[in-house]
């Protein structure tokens, strides 16, 4: 049985993913879903919301999904990067090192566990988690 997925954006910092020889991932590019080609040793590495808002919009947050194609077992291998569990109340904001003058903060100190909360309610599409954040 293959299992996809359908179109979100992941909550955390990073996402490393390895992919077998079946093509399933897909991410949007300019309102376009693009075909991830597997590449034998690539990994491949999404940044999720939670860097899209501590990187103050620097980098995006990538929206993907993954299609079941019916083709032979597929397996993958994925890694998130999020928060410690220890710090789930330390308020996480934009990176201070990232902020001047000509670029304040776009969003507002939140903790994982608010930010986890409202991925979980409103879902994962960047333009129904980050506006909640926004200053």
């Amino acid at each position: 049985m293959a299992i996809g997925s359908s179109r979100h954006i992941d909550p955390y910092f990073l996402t490393v993913l390895v992919q077998d020889n079946i093509e399933a991932l897909q991410v949007l590019h300019e309102n376009h879903w693009v075909p991830v080609p597997p590449l034998e040793g690539a990994l491949i590495v999404n940044m999720g919301l939670f860097m899209q808002m501590i990187s103050n919009d620097r980098f995006k947050g990538v929206e993907h999904s993954v299609v079941a194609t019916g083709v032979g077992p597929r397996l993958s291998s994925v890694v998130f990067f999020r928060p410690s569990k220890n710090y789930k109340n330390k308020p996480y904001g934009p990176a201070k090192e990232l902020l001047s003058p000509n670029n304040p903060p776009h969003y507002k100190e939140t903790g994982v566990l608010g930010f986890l909360a409202c991925y979980a309610k409103r879902g994962a599409d960047v333009n129904s988690v980050l506006p909640d954040f926004r200053m």
